[in-house]
C-alpha cells in the first residue's frame, strides 16, 4: 500500500497535509469509510473507521490518533517535527496537561 486512502487520518493525514511521505513503508494506515474493517495485503493493513472516529481537524488530535492507533512510525515522526517544529505538540500539551 504506497497510495494514501481516500479519507485519511491518523499518520496519512499528517503526510498528506505536511507533504512529508515516510522513507520506509508505514505498516497501518487508516482512513474514514462506512464500517469498521481491517485489510492486509502484502503485509500492510488499512483500518477502516466510521466517521465518529474522525480526529478533530488540529494536527495534534491526528498524531494523538496515529499514536494510539497505529503502529508509530519514528522516522516519519522524526521529519514531521522537524518540518513542523514543537508548537502544536505544546499547544496539545498545554490544552490537555494530564491527559
Amino acid at each position: 500500500m504506497t497510495d494514501l486512502p481516500n479519507d485519511p487520518i491518523g499518520a496519512a493525514w499528517l503526510a498528506q497535509a505536511y507533504e512529508l511521505f515516510p522513507i520506509g513503508r508505514m505498516p497501518v494506515h487508516s482512513q474514514i469509510g462506512g464500517r469498521r474493517a481491517t485489510q492486509i495485503r502484502d503485509g500492510d493493513r488499512l483500518e477502516t473507521y466510521q466517521a465518529a472516529m474522525r480526529p478533530s481537524l488540529k494536527p495534534a488530535a491526528y498524531l494523538q490518533f496515529h499514536l494510539r492507533h497505529e503502529v508509530p512510525h519514528l522516522e516519519f515522526l522524526s521529519r514531521l517535527f522537524a518540518k513542523t517544529g514543537p508548537a502544536f505538540v505544546q499547544a496539545w500539551i498545554d490544552a490537555e496537561p494530564t491527559g
